[in-house]
This record gives structure tokens, C-alpha cells and sequence, in this order.
């Protein structure tokens, strides 16, 4: 708590060094003395009248003012730019770096909301703390010459004028409360939003689900105005109330000062004149402090997700600078082996283990897993990829270890089609591809009427199912990986096409030596594979194909 207060967090975001903060000060310092000797300038010349040198000192200032102003704009915003620009690169590296499992955990809605919501809030905070941190500056050359002008009007100034902030700033800590609360409300907007969207199919099966779900929403949505009805309002009091003092501290330098200390009627003039121009800059730094309270909150919100991904990310992998080419495919290896491996699954109350699994994989054959649901067939898939980590065992590669350090180009043996699997519409990463070789496989899809590829990209992507999983293949066929594992793909074709997969492309991957590993139900095509293995609840099963005539 005592670190948003003091704004430890956004002071951390943000990474400022000592010679950046020297910089952003002395412009703010260089503006704010200028504006406010613009106003002795003035003062001295409306009492004893201006000449040419006054006009002279007045244009220089107030070209100095502005040319501080805009610096010290200019700084700051560059600077909460740079920092959120190196966080959004630095969270979608940590992310990048997290094994499937530790993927899996994560709220994507948490995720999403700290990348766009909680960045904007601190992007948007750059301007108002500018012109607080150049006001602040202005307020204290001011408070400088008011002592100069009157020492009793500065120490009455200091005392009003500082006991009313202390008491804002005291108020402001429920202010902050208020701001917590409606953040905690939103997320949860955001997550029920995230309900409606993902299940939509099922909420419109289910009336009674439906309205429930609107309901949360609505209770939601109610609760985040009410509370940001209630910090306004709390704000604004607290605003009106600081700026208030300063007319409460003019009512006492005109109507109460010179009954104690007589003074001239120009003394009078001038000391109004200052307090009636420190009352905007002032308020503009009393602005700046929900400012920064907010800012704050967001960049403590964006380093709690950071330490969430580096709890989850057990196996990092060194960070490749963008300009690095990817892996390149192994070259020819003999065999796959996983040995002993053992890996548990835990989400919330509920524990899936697999293994020890123990299985080797020749180079060029096809290997067909089948099992029932839930009996680890998917999981064993992820950990053949290194996308899950063994928490016992070893994946050997060619009867030798893959280490961390060799994960990378252990995977890039791979391509897969999952069953949650995900379409690119651009072809990112690849080699210049020959239009004319992608238009002859979709063809050979039967999806050229569906989707056409142009200018290196996919021309739309709302194909059914099946044709989502033939695109996915054509994509798959055009990464030319040694291994090709397919995760139940033939289950949403139709039988022409089915047939076309297990009797036609196999075989010509095969003879392309192309390994093949496909998860399948499909008991009509078990005799095309040359191996089979069964997975249950968790582990390798032997398996034997009954001939036909069985």
C-alpha cells in the first residue's frame, strides 16, 4: 500500500535514470522560472510602468516559457512511451517463453486487460504530468517571489495553502480505494463479457444460463458506475476543496492583511496579482495527483501480471533478438524416444497424470495412437513436441537428450495440426512462398473456391470446421517438417475426403519421408498405419490390428 502511495510502482515502470531525471527537471525548472518572472516583469511594470526594456524581458521570457514547456512535454511523453513500449515487448516475450502449461493458467482476460487497458491509462497520464511537473515548478518560483513581495503573505500562503493539501491528500487515500474497488469490478466485466462471447452457442440452448449471465454483467456494469460515480464525486470535493483555499487565502491578504500590517495599495495589488496566478498552476498539479495515483495502480497492476508469468514460466528460454532467424529443421534423424516420461497435470482441484511413457519413433513410419477420451493421447502429442516439459524422463533425440538449450530446434522438427489448433492468415516466418505452389494445394484440398492466397496472406479464414483443418493441412504441407503429427484431423470430413486422407496422403508423405504420428477413431483405417500403439488412462497399451477376416 505504502509503495502506490509513493508511487514506487510507476517510478519502476517508467526505469527513470538520474540523468533522465536531471534532464525532464531542468527544463520543467527552466519553464517555471520564466513564467514566473514573467510575472515580476509584469507586476513591476503595471505598478511603474513598462519600457522597452521591460517589452524586451517579457518576449524572452515567454519565449523561454514556451520552449521549456513544450521540452519538458516533449520529454515526458517520450519517456512513458518508451517504458510502455518496452513492457508490451518485454510481457509478450515473457509470454512467448512459457511452456503450454504455464500458458494454460494464465487469465487471457488479465492479460489483455493490462496490455491495452492499464498502458493506455498510464499513456494517457504523460500530458496531465507534464503540466503538473512544469506547474509544480512555476508554483515554486512564485512561492520564491511571493516571499520576496511579503515574507508574513508567504509563511500565511504556506500554512493555508499546506494544510489544505495535507488534508487532500488525506482524503485522497479513499479516493484510491474507490479507483481499486471498480478496477476489481471491471475485470470482472470483462470476464463474464468473455463468458458470453466463448459460450455463446450454449447460452442460446439454455435460456435460464443466458439470463443469469446477463444478470452478472448487469450487476457488474452496475456496481463499476456506481463506484466510479462515488470516486468522482469524492474528486471533485476534494478538488473544490483545495481550490477554495486559495480564495479563502486572497479573502485574508485583502479584507484581514492590512488591518495587522498596513501596507501600500500597490503591495496589496501585487500580492493579488501573485496568488490570482498561482491559483491555475496549482490547480493543475492538484489535477495531476488522481493522475498519477492512477497511473500508478496501472503500472503496480502490470508488474503483478509480470510476476505471475515468471512464476509460471518453469522452463524460460533464452530471449532471440528479432533480427536472429529461427531454428532450422534438423537434419535426417533415425529415431524419437521418449524414456520414462512422466507428467502431471493440475488445474484448480483436479490432477491428470500421464506416464511413464515409453515409446520410440522411426524415422519415415506411420504411427497411429488411439484410446479413449480423457486417456492422455493429446497430452502425449504435446510432450513428443517439447510444448509440455516431462517432470520425469527424457525426450532423446537420435538416443541423445534434448536440453533446454536445444528445445528450440527440437521442435522445429514438428508440425502439427491440434484439435484447438489456430489459423494464421499471413504465412509469417516462412521462406518467399510461390503463390501458384499454395493455389495447387488448396486445390488438392478442394478449398480454392473457399479462400484464395494473395499478396502472402489467406483471403478469409470463415471456412467450417473440416475445411479449417484442410487449410491448416495446406499449411502444415507448406512448413515441409520431417514430422507431421495430426491430432484426430480426418474427424470432421466427410468419407470421400477421410478416405482420400488415410489412402492417398499418407502414403505420399511417407514415400516423401515425411514421419507421420495421427491420433485416430477410425478402426475402417488402422491397417494403413504401420504401427499402433493405445493410450489408457494415462499410459501406453499394446495394441493389436485384428485382420479383416477376424
Amino acid at each position: 500500500m505504502s509503495g502506490e502511495r509513493t508511487g514506487a510502482p510507476l517510478l519502476r515502470f517508467l526505469g527513470i535514470t538520474p540523468g533522465v531525471r536531471r534532464k525532464i527537471l531542468l527544463v520543467a525548472a527552466a519553464s517555471g522560472v520564466s513564467n514566473a518572472m514573467l510575472l515580476m516583469v509584469t507586476n513591476t511594470a503595471a505598478v511603474q510602468g513598462g519600457g522597452f526594456f521591460d517589452l524586451v524581458a517579457f518576449i524572452g521570457l515567454f519565449a523561454l516559457y514556451a520552449i521549456g514547456f513544450r521540452a519538458c512535454f516533449n520529454r515526458v511523453t517520450v519517456l512513458f512511451e518508451d517504458a510502455v513500449e518496452r513492457t508490451r515487448l518485454r510481457i509478450a516475450g515473457k509470454l512467448r517463453s512459457l511452456d503450454l502449461m504455464g500458458l494454460n493458467r494464465m487469465d487471457s482476460t488479465a492479460v489483455y486487460n493490462r496490455l491495452t487497458q492499464q498502458t493506455a491509462v498510464i499513456s494517457d497520464a504523460a500530458g496531465v504530468l507534464a503540466a503538473s511537473l512544469q506547474s509544480a515548478a512555476l508554483v515554486v518560483f512564485t512561492a520564491a517571489y511571493l516571499a520576496s513581495v511579503s515574507l508574513p503573505a508567504f509563511v500565511l500562503a504556506v500554512l493555508v495553502i499546506g494544510g489544505g493539501l495535507l488534508a487532500y491528500f488525506r482524503r485522497s487515500a479513499e479516493v484510491n480505494a474507490r479507483m481499486r474497488e471498480a478496477s476489481a469490478h471491471e475485470m470482472a466485466f470483462f470476464d463474464s463479457i468473455g463468458d458470453l462471447i466463448g459460450g455463446f452457442k450454449e447460452l442460446k440452448l439454455n435460456q435460464g444460463r443466458s439470463d443469469a449471465l446477463m444478470a452478472r454483467i448487469a450487476e457488474a456494469a452496475t456496481a463499476v458506475r456506481g463506484l466510479r460515480i462515488r470516486t468522482a464525486d469524492l474528486f471533485n470535493a476534494n478538488y473544490i476543496f483545495a481550490y477554495s483555499l486559495f480564495y479563502a487565502l486572497l479573502g485574508v491578504l485583502v479584507f484581514i492583511g492590512p488591518q495587522y500590517q498596513p501596507g501600500s495599495g500597490a503591495d496589496i495589488m501585487r500580492l493579488t496579482a501573485i496568488v490570482l496566478f498561482v491559483i491555475g498552476p496549482t490547480s493543475t498539479v492538484v489535477a495531476g495527483i488522481p493522475a498519477w495515483a492512477k497511473a500508478t495502480m496501472a503500472a503496480g497492476d502490470i508488474h503483478g501480471l509480470e510476476a505471475e508469468l515468471d512464476r509460471l514460466t518453469r522452463h524460460p528460454q533464452p530471449e532471440t533478438p528479432p533480427e536472429t532467424p529461427s531454428p532450422a529443421p534438423a537434419p535426417a534423424f533415425s529415431t524419437i524416444e521418449l524414456r520414462g516420461v512422466d507428467f502431471q497435470y493440475r488445474g484448480g482441484a483436479e490432477t491428470f497424470e500421464v506416464g511413464p511413457l515409453d515409446l520410440t519413433i522411426d524415422r519415415g513410419e506411420i504411427l497411429f495412437i488411439t484410446g479413449g477420451n480423457g486417456s492422455g493421447k493429446s497430452t502425449l502429442l504435446k510432450l513428443l513436441c517439447a510444448l509440455y516439459h516431462p517432470d520425469a524422463g527424457q525426450i532423446l533425440l537420435d538416443g541423445r537428450p534434448v536440453g533446454p538449450e536445444g528445445v528450440p530446434a527440437y521442435r522445429a522438427l514438428f508440425s502439427a495440426i491440434f484439435t484447438d489448433f489456430y489459423l494464421f492468415r499471413t504465412l509469417d516466418g516462412a521462406d518467399a512462398i510461390d503463390p501458384a505452389t499454395v493455389d495447387s494445394l488448396l486445390q488438392l484440398m478442394r478449398i480454392d473456391g473457399k479462400t484464395r492466397f494473395e499478396e502472402q496472406r489467406f483471403s478469409t479464414l470463415d471456412l467450417s470446421t473440416g475445411q479449417r483443418k484442410r487449410l491448416a493441412l495446406v499449411v502444415a504441407l507448406l512448413e515441409n517438417r520431417p514430422v507431421m503429427i495430426f491430432d484426430e484431423w480426418a474427424a470432421d470430413q466427410d468419407p470421400e475426403f477421410r478416405r482420400y486422407f488415410y489412402e492417398t496422403l499418407l502414403p505420399s508423405l511417407k514415400r516423401q519421408g515425411k514421419t507421420v504420428i495421427a491420433v485416430t477413431h477410425d478402426e475402417h483405417f488402422l491397417h494403413h498405419a504401420d504401427r499402433l500403439v493405445k493410450m489408457e488412462y494415462g499410459r501406453i497399451e499394446p495394441y493389436r490390428l485384428h485382420s479383416h477376416a477376424e
